[in-house]
Protein backbone atom coordinates (compact mmCIF):
# COMPACT_ATOMS: atom_id res chain seq x y z
CA UNK A 1 0.00 0.00 0.00
CA UNK A 2 1.53 3.30 -1.17
CA UNK A 3 2.49 5.64 1.59
CA UNK A 4 1.08 9.20 1.65
CA UNK A 5 3.56 11.89 0.69
CA UNK A 6 4.18 14.33 3.45
CA UNK A 7 3.46 17.93 2.48
CA UNK A 8 5.88 20.22 4.25
CA UNK A 9 4.13 22.68 6.55
CA UNK A 10 4.18 26.36 5.60
CA UNK A 11 6.66 28.35 7.52
CA UNK A 12 4.90 30.65 9.88
CA UNK A 13 5.72 34.33 9.56
CA UNK A 14 4.74 37.25 11.66
CA UNK A 15 1.60 38.87 10.40
CA UNK A 16 2.19 42.23 8.80
CA UNK A 17 6.00 41.85 8.60
CA UNK A 18 7.61 41.64 5.20
CA UNK A 19 11.23 41.36 4.57
CA UNK A 20 12.36 44.66 3.00
CA UNK A 21 13.98 44.55 -0.36
CA UNK A 22 17.71 45.36 -0.38
CA UNK A 23 18.46 49.12 -0.61
CA UNK A 24 14.86 50.27 0.03
CA UNK A 25 15.46 52.28 3.21
CA UNK A 26 18.59 54.25 2.12
CA UNK A 27 16.96 55.37 -1.15
CA UNK A 28 13.74 56.37 0.62
CA UNK A 29 15.67 58.42 3.17
CA UNK A 30 17.69 60.19 0.48
CA UNK A 31 14.55 61.03 -1.52
CA UNK A 32 12.81 62.42 1.55
CA UNK A 33 15.80 64.62 2.39
CA UNK A 34 15.97 65.98 -1.16
CA UNK A 35 12.22 66.73 -1.24
CA UNK A 36 12.47 68.64 2.04
CA UNK A 37 15.73 70.52 1.45
CA UNK A 38 15.10 71.81 -2.11
CA UNK A 39 11.89 73.81 -1.31
CA UNK A 40 13.51 75.14 1.86
CA UNK A 41 16.60 76.35 -0.02
CA UNK A 42 14.40 77.93 -2.71
CA UNK A 43 12.39 79.86 -0.14
CA UNK A 44 15.54 80.89 1.72
CA UNK A 45 17.10 82.21 -1.49
CA UNK A 46 14.10 84.21 -2.67
CA UNK A 47 13.05 85.69 0.66
CA UNK A 48 16.40 86.14 2.39
CA UNK A 49 16.22 89.96 2.24
CA UNK A 50 12.61 90.72 2.98
CA UNK A 51 10.35 90.24 5.95
CA UNK A 52 6.81 91.55 6.20
CA UNK A 53 5.47 92.36 9.62
CA UNK A 54 2.24 94.04 8.58
CA UNK A 55 -0.06 91.50 10.21
CA UNK A 56 1.94 90.89 13.37
CA UNK A 57 3.61 94.21 14.21
CA UNK A 58 1.06 96.51 15.90
CA UNK A 59 3.08 99.57 14.84
CA UNK A 60 2.86 98.72 11.14
CA UNK A 61 -0.03 100.88 9.97
CA UNK A 62 -0.62 102.89 6.81
CA UNK A 63 -0.26 106.09 8.83
CA UNK A 64 3.02 105.11 10.46
CA UNK A 65 4.51 103.98 7.14
CA UNK A 66 3.47 107.27 5.50
CA UNK A 67 5.08 109.29 8.29
CA UNK A 68 8.40 107.45 8.00
CA UNK A 69 8.52 107.45 4.17
CA UNK A 70 8.33 111.25 4.17
CA UNK A 71 11.51 111.24 6.29
CA UNK A 72 13.12 108.73 3.94
CA UNK A 73 12.25 111.01 0.99
CA UNK A 74 14.12 113.86 2.64
CA UNK A 75 17.09 111.60 3.41
CA UNK A 76 17.27 110.43 -0.22
CA UNK A 77 17.24 114.02 -1.45
CA UNK A 78 20.38 114.57 0.63
CA UNK A 79 21.94 111.34 -0.69
CA UNK A 80 21.29 112.39 -4.29
CA UNK A 81 22.68 115.87 -3.67
CA UNK A 82 25.88 114.59 -2.05
CA UNK A 83 26.29 111.99 -4.82
CA UNK A 84 26.03 114.71 -7.49
CA UNK A 85 22.85 113.25 -9.02
CA UNK A 86 20.75 115.84 -10.84
CA UNK A 87 17.24 115.74 -12.26
CA UNK A 88 18.66 115.01 -15.73
CA UNK A 89 20.20 111.78 -14.46
CA UNK A 90 16.86 110.31 -13.33
CA UNK A 91 15.94 107.51 -15.75
CA UNK A 92 12.84 106.04 -14.06
CA UNK A 93 10.64 107.43 -11.32
CA UNK A 94 7.27 105.88 -10.50
CA UNK A 95 5.06 105.10 -7.52
CA UNK A 96 3.13 101.85 -7.00
CA UNK A 97 0.42 101.48 -4.36
CA UNK A 98 0.72 98.17 -2.50
CA UNK A 99 -1.16 96.54 0.36
CA UNK A 100 -0.87 93.53 2.66
CA UNK A 101 -2.75 92.50 5.77
CA UNK A 102 -4.95 95.61 5.70
CA UNK A 103 -1.90 97.90 5.48
CA UNK A 104 -1.36 100.08 2.40
CA UNK A 105 1.74 101.98 1.36
CA UNK A 106 3.40 103.62 -1.64
CA UNK A 107 6.40 101.86 -3.15
CA UNK A 108 8.88 104.13 -4.92
CA UNK A 109 10.83 102.74 -7.90
CA UNK A 110 13.66 105.03 -8.98
CA UNK A 111 16.53 104.50 -11.43
CA UNK A 112 19.34 107.04 -11.90
CA UNK A 113 22.65 107.30 -13.73
CA UNK A 114 25.60 107.77 -11.41
CA UNK A 115 28.17 110.48 -12.14
CA UNK A 116 31.81 109.57 -12.74
CA UNK A 117 33.72 108.38 -9.68
CA UNK A 118 30.64 107.33 -7.69
CA UNK A 119 30.65 103.63 -6.75
CA UNK A 120 29.01 101.23 -4.31
CA UNK A 121 31.30 102.21 -1.43
CA UNK A 122 30.47 105.91 -1.77
CA UNK A 123 26.74 105.17 -1.99
CA UNK A 124 26.88 102.92 1.05
CA UNK A 125 28.52 105.66 3.11
CA UNK A 126 25.94 108.24 1.99
CA UNK A 127 22.97 105.97 2.70
CA UNK A 128 24.36 105.09 6.11
CA UNK A 129 24.90 108.75 6.96
CA UNK A 130 21.46 110.02 5.95
CA UNK A 131 19.23 106.99 6.68
CA UNK A 132 20.70 106.11 10.07
CA UNK A 133 18.70 108.85 11.91
CA UNK A 134 15.43 107.62 10.34
CA UNK A 135 13.83 105.13 12.69
CA UNK A 136 12.04 101.89 11.62
CA UNK A 137 14.04 101.56 8.38
CA UNK A 138 16.32 98.84 7.03
CA UNK A 139 18.26 99.00 3.80
CA UNK A 140 20.53 96.78 1.74
CA UNK A 141 22.88 97.58 -1.12
CA UNK A 142 24.03 95.15 -3.81
CA UNK A 143 26.54 95.42 -6.62
CA UNK A 144 25.07 93.92 -9.80
CA UNK A 145 27.99 94.62 -12.10
CA UNK A 146 26.75 97.43 -14.33
CA UNK A 147 24.49 98.80 -11.60
CA UNK A 148 24.04 99.05 -7.85
CA UNK A 149 20.61 98.22 -6.37
CA UNK A 150 19.27 99.42 -3.02
CA UNK A 151 16.15 98.20 -1.23
CA UNK A 152 14.75 100.17 1.69
CA UNK A 153 12.17 98.69 4.06
CA UNK A 154 9.95 100.82 6.30
CA UNK A 155 8.31 99.04 9.24
CA UNK A 156 9.25 95.76 7.52
CA UNK A 157 7.53 96.52 4.19
CA UNK A 158 9.42 97.03 0.94
CA UNK A 159 8.94 100.76 0.28
CA UNK A 160 11.82 101.73 -2.05
CA UNK A 161 13.70 100.05 -4.90
CA UNK A 162 16.58 102.17 -6.19
CA UNK A 163 18.77 101.36 -9.18
CA UNK A 164 22.04 103.27 -9.65
CA UNK A 165 23.47 102.73 -13.14
CA UNK A 166 27.25 102.98 -13.10
CA UNK A 167 29.02 105.62 -15.15
CA UNK A 168 30.05 104.51 -18.66
CA UNK A 169 32.81 106.42 -20.39
CA UNK A 170 32.10 107.07 -24.07
CA UNK A 171 35.15 106.53 -26.26
CA UNK A 172 35.98 109.50 -28.47
CA UNK A 173 36.50 108.91 -32.16
CA UNK A 174 40.01 109.47 -33.44
CA UNK A 175 40.23 112.30 -35.97
CA UNK A 176 40.52 111.25 -39.59
CA UNK A 177 43.89 111.46 -41.20
CA UNK A 178 44.53 114.51 -43.27
CA UNK A 179 41.87 116.55 -41.51
CA UNK A 180 42.95 119.31 -39.23
CA UNK A 181 41.00 119.90 -36.07
CA UNK A 182 39.19 123.21 -36.20
CA UNK A 183 40.31 125.70 -33.62
CA UNK A 184 37.60 126.93 -31.22
CA UNK A 185 36.38 130.49 -31.73
CA UNK A 186 38.34 133.17 -29.97
CA UNK A 187 35.56 133.85 -27.50
CA UNK A 188 35.60 130.21 -26.35
CA UNK A 189 39.36 130.01 -25.88
CA UNK A 190 40.48 130.03 -22.27
CA UNK A 191 43.62 132.06 -21.67
CA UNK A 192 46.40 130.43 -19.75
CA UNK A 193 46.27 131.26 -16.09
CA UNK A 194 48.83 131.13 -13.38
CA UNK A 195 48.56 128.92 -10.30
CA UNK A 196 46.74 131.54 -8.27
CA UNK A 197 44.01 131.96 -10.88
CA UNK A 198 43.55 128.20 -11.21
CA UNK A 199 43.33 127.80 -7.45
CA UNK A 200 40.51 130.31 -7.32
CA UNK A 201 38.34 128.31 -9.73
CA UNK A 202 35.65 126.18 -8.00
CA UNK A 203 36.41 122.45 -8.14
CA UNK A 204 32.71 121.52 -7.91
CA UNK A 205 29.59 123.16 -9.30
CA UNK A 206 28.14 125.72 -6.93
CA UNK A 207 24.61 124.34 -7.15
CA UNK A 208 22.74 121.30 -8.35
CA UNK A 209 19.19 120.68 -9.44
CA UNK A 210 17.70 119.03 -6.37
CA UNK A 211 15.14 116.27 -6.61
CA UNK A 212 12.52 118.06 -4.54
CA UNK A 213 10.07 116.66 -3.87
CA UNK A 214 11.31 113.14 -4.64
CA UNK A 215 8.73 111.30 -6.71
CA UNK A 216 6.01 113.86 -5.91
CA UNK A 217 6.34 116.94 -8.13
CA UNK A 218 2.90 118.33 -7.30
CA UNK A 219 2.27 120.60 -4.29
CA UNK A 220 0.59 118.88 -1.37
CA UNK A 221 -2.60 119.63 0.53
CA UNK A 222 -4.19 117.96 3.55
CA UNK A 223 -7.91 118.16 4.29
CA UNK A 224 -9.11 117.54 7.86
CA UNK A 225 -12.81 116.84 8.41
CA UNK A 226 -13.78 118.00 11.93
CA UNK A 227 -16.75 117.30 14.23
CA UNK A 228 -17.24 113.61 13.39
CA UNK A 229 -19.01 111.23 15.79
CA UNK A 230 -22.54 112.59 16.00
CA UNK A 231 -24.05 110.72 13.01
CA UNK A 232 -22.90 107.60 11.11
CA UNK A 233 -24.08 108.58 7.62
CA UNK A 234 -21.61 111.45 6.94
CA UNK A 235 -18.73 109.24 8.08
CA UNK A 236 -19.67 106.50 5.62
CA UNK A 237 -20.00 108.95 2.72
CA UNK A 238 -16.70 110.64 3.50
CA UNK A 239 -14.94 107.26 3.79
CA UNK A 240 -16.04 106.41 0.24
CA UNK A 241 -14.33 109.50 -1.25
CA UNK A 242 -11.13 108.32 -3.02
CA UNK A 243 -8.70 110.66 -1.27
CA UNK A 244 -6.48 110.62 1.83
CA UNK A 245 -8.74 112.77 3.97
CA UNK A 246 -8.02 112.98 7.71
CA UNK A 247 -10.92 112.33 10.11
CA UNK A 248 -11.01 114.36 13.35
CA UNK A 249 -13.43 112.73 15.80
CA UNK A 250 -15.06 114.39 18.83
CA UNK A 251 -14.85 112.34 22.05
CA UNK A 252 -17.82 110.93 23.94
CA UNK A 253 -20.41 111.10 21.14
CA UNK A 254 -22.73 108.22 20.19
CA UNK A 255 -20.76 107.37 17.05
CA UNK A 256 -17.25 108.49 18.03
CA UNK A 257 -15.84 104.96 18.15
CA UNK A 258 -17.75 103.96 15.01
CA UNK A 259 -16.34 106.96 13.10
CA UNK A 260 -12.80 105.98 14.09
CA UNK A 261 -13.39 102.34 13.10
CA UNK A 262 -14.75 103.29 9.65
CA UNK A 263 -11.93 105.78 9.05
CA UNK A 264 -9.23 103.29 9.98
CA UNK A 265 -10.79 100.53 7.88
CA UNK A 266 -10.86 102.82 4.82
CA UNK A 267 -7.23 103.85 5.29
CA UNK A 268 -7.94 107.36 6.57
CA UNK A 269 -5.97 108.96 9.41
CA UNK A 270 -7.84 109.34 12.71
CA UNK A 271 -7.41 112.41 14.90
CA UNK A 272 -8.92 113.46 18.22
CA UNK A 273 -10.91 116.68 17.87
CA UNK A 274 -10.14 117.89 21.38
CA UNK A 275 -12.83 120.24 22.79
CA UNK A 276 -11.51 123.39 24.49
CA UNK A 277 -13.13 126.45 26.00
CA UNK A 278 -14.07 129.22 23.52
CA UNK A 279 -14.35 132.93 24.15
CA UNK A 280 -17.82 134.27 24.92
CA UNK A 281 -17.34 136.72 22.04
CA UNK A 282 -17.37 133.75 19.66
CA UNK A 283 -21.02 133.12 20.54
CA UNK A 284 -20.25 129.86 22.37
CA UNK A 285 -19.47 128.84 25.95
CA UNK A 286 -17.59 125.99 27.58
CA UNK A 287 -20.81 123.99 27.76
CA UNK A 288 -21.18 124.21 23.97
CA UNK A 289 -17.73 122.66 23.52
CA UNK A 290 -18.93 119.34 25.00
CA UNK A 291 -18.69 117.19 28.12
CA UNK A 292 -14.99 116.46 27.69
CA UNK A 293 -14.02 120.09 27.11
CA UNK A 294 -10.90 121.50 28.75
CA UNK A 295 -11.72 124.72 30.60
CA UNK A 296 -9.39 127.46 31.76
CA UNK A 297 -10.81 127.50 35.31
CA UNK A 298 -10.36 123.76 35.92
CA UNK A 299 -7.58 122.42 38.19
CA UNK A 300 -4.63 121.03 36.26
CA UNK A 301 -5.30 117.51 37.60
CA UNK A 302 -8.82 117.64 36.18
CA UNK A 303 -7.57 118.92 32.82
CA UNK A 304 -5.09 116.03 32.58
CA UNK A 305 -7.76 113.52 33.65
CA UNK A 306 -10.22 114.78 31.03
CA UNK A 307 -7.53 114.78 28.38
CA UNK A 308 -6.63 111.16 29.10
CA UNK A 309 -10.30 110.15 28.98
CA UNK A 310 -10.79 111.95 25.65
CA UNK A 311 -7.77 110.20 24.12
CA UNK A 312 -8.93 106.80 25.36
CA UNK A 313 -12.45 107.27 23.96
CA UNK A 314 -11.33 107.42 20.30
CA UNK A 315 -9.32 104.45 18.94
CA UNK A 316 -6.58 104.62 16.25
CA UNK A 317 -5.74 108.24 17.12
CA UNK A 318 -2.42 109.49 15.66
CA UNK A 319 -2.82 113.21 16.34
CA UNK A 320 -4.96 115.97 17.83
CA UNK A 321 -6.45 119.29 16.76
CA UNK A 322 -8.52 121.66 18.88
CA UNK A 323 -12.32 121.99 18.73
CA UNK A 324 -13.30 125.60 19.46
CA UNK A 325 -10.73 126.67 22.10
CA UNK A 326 -10.30 130.34 21.23
CA UNK A 327 -9.91 131.06 24.97
CA UNK A 328 -8.01 127.95 26.09
CA UNK A 329 -5.40 128.00 23.29
CA UNK A 330 -4.36 131.54 24.28
CA UNK A 331 -3.34 130.31 27.74
CA UNK A 332 0.36 129.45 27.40
CA UNK A 333 0.66 127.56 30.70
CA UNK A 334 -2.32 125.28 30.07
CA UNK A 335 -1.42 124.66 26.42
CA UNK A 336 2.07 123.64 27.52
CA UNK A 337 0.53 121.20 30.02
CA UNK A 338 -1.72 119.65 27.36
CA UNK A 339 0.93 119.43 24.64
CA UNK A 340 3.47 117.80 26.95
CA UNK A 341 0.85 115.15 27.70
CA UNK A 342 0.16 114.61 24.00
CA UNK A 343 3.90 114.30 23.42
CA UNK A 344 4.06 111.44 25.93
CA UNK A 345 1.43 109.63 23.85
CA UNK A 346 3.50 110.27 20.67
CA UNK A 347 0.67 112.30 19.13
CA UNK A 348 1.10 115.27 16.80
CA UNK A 349 -0.81 118.53 17.17
CA UNK A 350 -2.50 120.65 14.52
CA UNK A 351 -3.52 124.13 15.65
CA UNK A 352 -6.97 124.86 14.23
CA UNK A 353 -6.25 128.56 14.86
CA UNK A 354 -9.65 129.49 16.17
CA UNK A 355 -7.82 132.45 17.70
CA UNK A 356 -5.18 134.61 16.07
CA UNK A 357 -3.39 134.66 19.47
CA UNK A 358 -3.29 130.86 19.84
CA UNK A 359 -0.11 129.57 21.49
CA UNK A 360 -0.58 125.96 20.37
CA UNK A 361 1.61 125.86 17.27
CA UNK A 362 4.39 127.95 18.86
CA UNK A 363 4.64 125.78 22.00
CA UNK A 364 4.47 122.52 20.00
CA UNK A 365 7.42 123.71 17.90
CA UNK A 366 9.39 124.59 21.03
CA UNK A 367 8.72 121.11 22.44
CA UNK A 368 9.96 119.49 19.23
CA UNK A 369 6.60 117.93 18.40
CA UNK A 370 5.35 117.20 14.91
CA UNK A 371 2.99 120.11 14.38
CA UNK A 372 1.22 122.29 11.85
CA UNK A 373 -1.47 124.95 11.66
CA UNK A 374 -4.66 125.39 9.68
CA UNK A 375 -4.35 127.63 6.63
CA UNK A 376 -7.96 127.85 5.40
CA UNK A 377 -11.42 126.94 6.71
CA UNK A 378 -13.12 125.44 3.67
CA UNK A 379 -16.76 125.81 4.70
CA UNK A 380 -19.29 127.57 6.90
CA UNK A 381 -22.71 126.27 7.86
CA UNK A 382 -24.52 129.35 6.49
CA UNK A 383 -22.71 129.35 3.12
CA UNK A 384 -23.29 126.94 0.25
CA UNK A 385 -21.43 124.88 -2.33
CA UNK A 386 -20.04 127.80 -4.37
CA UNK A 387 -18.26 129.19 -1.32
CA UNK A 388 -16.69 125.78 -0.60
CA UNK A 389 -15.43 125.51 -4.20
CA UNK A 390 -13.87 128.96 -4.00
CA UNK A 391 -12.15 128.03 -0.71
CA UNK A 392 -10.78 124.83 -2.24
CA UNK A 393 -9.33 126.90 -5.09
CA UNK A 394 -7.68 129.20 -2.53
CA UNK A 395 -6.19 126.16 -0.78
CA UNK A 396 -4.72 124.93 -4.07
CA UNK A 397 -3.25 128.32 -4.93
CA UNK A 398 -1.72 128.63 -1.47
CA UNK A 399 -0.13 125.17 -1.80
CA UNK A 400 1.48 126.24 -5.08
CA UNK A 401 3.11 129.17 -3.30
CA UNK A 402 4.15 127.36 -0.12
CA UNK A 403 4.52 123.81 -1.46
CA UNK A 404 1.87 122.62 1.00
CA UNK A 405 -1.36 123.80 2.65
CA UNK A 406 -3.80 122.58 5.33
CA UNK A 407 -7.56 122.95 5.04
CA UNK A 408 -10.27 122.15 7.62
CA UNK A 409 -13.91 121.43 6.85
CA UNK A 410 -16.97 119.89 8.50
CA UNK A 411 -19.40 117.08 7.60
CA UNK A 412 -22.06 119.39 6.15
CA UNK A 413 -24.09 117.91 3.24
CA UNK A 414 -22.83 120.62 0.85
CA UNK A 415 -19.22 119.98 1.88
CA UNK A 416 -19.48 116.23 1.26
CA UNK A 417 -21.09 116.82 -2.15
CA UNK A 418 -18.44 119.34 -3.21
CA UNK A 419 -15.57 117.12 -2.05
CA UNK A 420 -17.01 114.15 -3.96
CA UNK A 421 -17.28 116.25 -7.13
CA UNK A 422 -14.05 118.25 -6.86
CA UNK A 423 -11.56 115.64 -5.66
CA UNK A 424 -10.84 114.29 -9.20
CA UNK A 425 -10.19 117.85 -10.45
CA UNK A 426 -7.98 118.67 -7.46
CA UNK A 427 -5.84 115.56 -8.04
CA UNK A 428 -4.75 116.98 -11.39
CA UNK A 429 -3.30 120.03 -9.63
CA UNK A 430 -2.14 118.84 -6.21
CA UNK A 431 -1.44 115.71 -4.22
CA UNK A 432 -3.92 115.11 -1.40
CA UNK A 433 -2.06 113.51 1.50
CA UNK A 434 -2.75 112.55 5.13
CA UNK A 435 -2.12 115.44 7.50
CA UNK A 436 0.85 113.67 9.14
CA UNK A 437 2.84 113.96 5.88
CA UNK A 438 2.79 117.78 6.04
CA UNK A 439 3.90 118.15 9.64
CA UNK A 440 7.45 118.94 10.73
Amino acid sequence: MPTKRKIPAKRKTRRGRRKPSPGYRPWASAAAIVLLVIPFMWLLYHFRDYTFKGESDPFTTSTNIGAITSKVDNALVKVFFDAGITRKQVVTEKTIRESNGGVTWKKEIIAVNLPRGMNKGHLENLLREHLKPVEHTKWKLRDKGSRVEANIDVFGVHAYHLTFNKYKAVAKRAPRRGLKKKAPPAAARRPKADGRALASLPKKPQSRALLLPLGRPKPKIAIIVDDLGQNPRPVERLASIPADLSFSVLPGLPYSRYAAEVANKSGKEVMLHLPMEPKISSGYTGVDAGDGALLVGQPKEEIVSKLEADIASVPYVVGVNNHMGSKFTENEELMSLVLRRLQKHHLFFVDSRTSSNSKGYKIARELGMKTGARDIFLDESALGADYIRSQLDKLVELSKKKGLAIGICHPYPDTIEVLSEEIPRLKNKVEIVPISELLR
